[in-house]
Formats: structure tokens, sequence, C-alpha cells
């Protein structure tokens, strides 16, 4: 990575060494354009119904497409994830649930974006809340009627009273396994942590209290039994589908801190991520009529209320999973890293995106015609695969890589640094130097600390020892100045 500077080594340039201009390097990979997945080049959606409301959301209400994309598929699977199961073979199935994470800094319309989706599911619960508590009526009504007063009616009303409360759920927040144990237990159709700052739910794994929620999780994005059985609960809670979909916001520095970094236990590779660059401020719009998504989502809920249906890929659609999955994922596995760990997922983590992508245009085309009343297909259609694999290798893919390809928090911050003593022409300088006057975004002084021991080791700078009272004083190598003042001009003229 270094590159020379052709100098003497003498008069101001003695005892420098050559600097390294690795910082100096684009390391920032290209951010992938997820609006331009939306439509092709004659305007026609790539996504359906499904593609045509997140641009017309995104345009209409100044938002970000990828987060409002991303909202809108984390919460559908809420509604289905249960009791909707892609079938690859006969022994691989894979069910309909996603784990979503909308990275970006604060103020970047994260939350906002979300909004309608999270609504929409909310309404969804309300209608099973009703008729949760008209069978709760039905079956007090049915044990008055059965005569007068004893100790085990009283007990069975009691009960169903206790009941009364606990209606079946598509959403949760609280992220204690006890919680989601018992609140997914009685919940048949599926199950969502929609969290608006997911490092509270990272965090809280470290708790007694909170309990294991990570191994937890891990569990619940395969299908199968699960028990939870702690001394803090009154009896063992048994979900007999242990299925979980996660979507939520989360900053950079918290993807670094509490995905990233320790050891490897497979949580972040299940992700999909979302990370846009910041939208600009446009002028203020009149917004628009959302009632599109709420209606789609109210006949995906309502269909979703069933039993287990499993979605077996069509004949096409199976030559060109294998096709994918053989010249596409295959190069990536043999990194052995955690881009290779994550595309290793995606092969079965496309289907479940393709089964979610079906169902949410059949339930926006429902919505938008429902005198046709098509049924859904319960196979995986060519279509609906080719429009989700588009989405792993133009977007899913180069997120992955931006995520877990990215540089240690002390390379951005020594690349911000340098650039502002150069801009600056502050060629000396103290660590204490930034904290007062920049707002290049190290939290305390061990970051900056760490930034500028990155800069000695690159030999862009060395320690003096100028300052009266023994503070340490840097100084910027002269050959990276000069090569800095030559690039400035050459990009004058």
């Amino acid at each position: 990575k270094v590159l020379p500077i052709t100098a003497a080594n003498s008069g101001r340039y003695a005892n420098w060494a050559d600097p390294d201009l690795f910082l100096f390097e684009n390391q920032r990979a290209a951010t992938p354009d997820f609006k331009s997945l939306l439509t092709d080049e004659t305007g026609e959606s790539l996504l359906g119904a499904f593609g045509e409301y997140v641009l017309a959301a995104g345009d209409g209400s100044n938002l970000p497409h990828d987060y409002i994309a991303a909202w809108v598929l984390g919460c559908v699977t809420g509604l289905f994830n249960k009791t909707a199961i892609a079938r690859i073979t006969k022994d691989w199935h894979e069910p309909a649930a996603l784990w979503i994470a909308c990275v970006g800094s604060p103020s970047s319309k994260k939350s906002p974006s979300g909004y309608q989706a999270r609504r929409a599911v909310t309404d969804c619960e309300s209608a099973i809340k009703e008729s949760h508590e008209h069978r709760i009526d039905a079956d007090m009504l049915d044990l008055e009627r059965g005569g007068k007063a004893n100790p085990k009616v009283e007990a069975a009303m009691a009960a169903l009273e206790r009941e009364r409360g606990k209606p079946p759920r598509y959403l949760m927040g609280d992220t204690t396994p006890e919680a989601l144990a018992r609140t997914s237990a009685r919940s048949p159709w599926g199950m969502c942590i929609a969290r608006d700052e997911m490092s509270g739910m990272l965090l809280s794994d470290g708790s007694y209290k909170s309990g294991p929620f990570i191994p937890f999780a891990l569990e619940g994005f395969s299908r199968g039994s699960y028990t939870v059985d702690r001394v803090n609960l009154d009896r063992a809670v048994t979900i007999n589908q242990h299925v979980l979909s996660i979507v939520g916001n989360i900053q950079p520095d918290c993807v670094d801190s509490l995905m990233l970094s320790g050891d490897d236990n497979g949580l972040p590779e299940r992700f999909l991520y979302f990370w846009p660059d910041r939208k600009k401020l446009e002028p203020l719009t009149e917004g628009m009529d959302h009632s599109n998504l709420h209606q789609a989502f109210e006949i995906i809920a309502e269909w979703g209320r069933r039993e287990t249906t499993y979605f077996d890929l069509t004949d096409d659609a199976r030559v060109t999973l294998d096709d994918w999955r053989m010249n596409t994922l295959e190069p990536h596995l043999a990194a052995e890293n955690r881009l290779s760990g994550a595309c290793g997922k995606y092969e079965g983590t496309v289907t479940r995106v393709a089964l979610v992508l079906q169902i949410l245009n059949w339930g926006f085309e429902r919505a938008a015609h429902p005198e046709l009343k098509r049924g859904l297909s319960e196979e995986i259609t060519q279509e609906s695969l080719l429009a989700a694999i588009n989405m792993f290798d133009r977007y899913f893919i180069p997120q992955a890589r931006r995520v877990f390809m990215s540089e240690p928090r002390s390379i951005s911050l020594a690349r911000k640094v340098i650039n502002y003593v150069l801009t600056n022409r502050e060629y000396t300088f103290q660590k204490r130097d930034f904290q007062r006057t920049s707002n290049l975004g190290g939290k305390n002084a061990n970051e900056y600390q760490a930034a500028i021991n990155e800069l000695v080791y690159f030999n862009l700078i060395r320690r003096t020892n100028n300052r009266a009272g023994g503070r340490n004083e840097y100084e910027v190598n002269p050959k990276l100045i000069d090569w800095h003042s030559a690039q400035h001009l050459n990009r004058q003229r």
C-alpha cells in the first residue's frame, strides 16, 4: 500500500519515511441504489405492485425507498411466517421469516419510513383482538348457560377472564425470551419483533433478567418447537412453531460494536441490510394515501389465519435457483469470512424473499381489484424468484459487502482527522485540539488517540514534545504536505 514520494531525504524531509497513502484511497464501497431495482428502463415495475407502492411512497413522502421497502417486507412476515413455508426439497424447508436491519445515522428518516407498515400490522392486530374477545364472551356465555355456579365453573370463568387480556399478536417490542415465548405460543400465524432502535434488543442479551435473547432468536430463524424453562416462569412455555422475524433500525457504530465485535455467533449473517446514503431534504409534498398498503395487509392477514401451507418451487424456478447457487453464491463461499457466511444463508433466504414478494404482490393486487378474487398460487413462481435474485445480486450482496468488509472505526476516524489537518493547514497539533474545535465524530479522547496511532503507523505524522507541560504534540510529515498541495493544484487545473 506504500506509495513512495520521490524527494531527497534531506532538509525538511530529513528523518521522515515515505508516507503510506492508504487512508487517501477510496475505501467505501459504492452504495447500491434501491430505487433502480423498482423499475426497468421502460418504467415497468420489477417488483410488481409492491415495488409500485414503494416507489410512490418514497417519492410522495420524501422518504428513502430502501427503508420503506425494508419495513414493509419485515412487518408483513409477522402476519404469516408460521403458516407460509417455502419447500425447496422434500427435507429443506424455509419459513417466510426475514431478519432486516435498517442501518443509518440519526435523523436519516428510518423511523418515519416504518410508520405505515407498523400501523398496518397494528390494525390487523385490532381485528384479531376483537375476534378473540368475541370468542371469550361466547365461551363465558356457554358456561353461564350450563347451570348454577360451582367452583369448577367459577375457576373456568376466571381462567377465561385472564385469557381475555392475552390475545394473539403479530408484532412485539419486548425482547425478553419469557415475554416472547408466552406471546408466540398463543400466536399461531406469525410473530415479528419490530424495534425502532435495535441496540437495546442486542444489549439486553447480557442481562440475566432479560435472559439469553440471542440464542432464543437464532432458534427462531428456522422452524421447530422450542421450550423456555426459567425460574421466574410459573411453568415451562413450549412454542410449537418457533418462527421469528426481526425488523428494526440501528446506527452504523452499533453495527460495529454490538453485531460485528467479539465472537461470531451467526447473528449478523442472518440479516438483510438496508443502508442508503442520506436522502437530501426536498420541498414538502402533500404526502400520499397509504390505504392500499393497509388493505393489502388486511387481505394477507386474513389469508394467513390458516393451517400451514407449503409452497413448492415451479420447475423453472428450481432450475433458476440451482444456477444462481452454483454460479453466484459458490464463488463467495470459499473466503470463509462473514460475507461468505451471509452468502451461505442466502441460498435459503432468497426463497423466503421470493415467497414474501409473491404474497405481498397478491395482496396489493387483490386490494386494487377486489372484484377479481384471484387466489394465491401455492407455488413459488419463476417471476417471484427472479425478482428476489435481482434484489440479492444488485442490493443485498453489495450491502453485505459494505457491512462486513468495512474498515475499523479507528481507520475511518484517522481519515477524517488527517483530512481536517491538511485542509486547515494545522501541521502541528495536540489530541485535545480535535475535541475542542472539530466535529469529526470521535466520541472521546480514547477514540482520537486510536486514530492518531493509526496516523503514526502510516508515517503521516510523528510525535514531538515541544509543548510545555509534557503533553504530546504531533507534526505532519512534510512529504505528505507537499503531496497534498500538489494534488490540490492538479484539481484546480
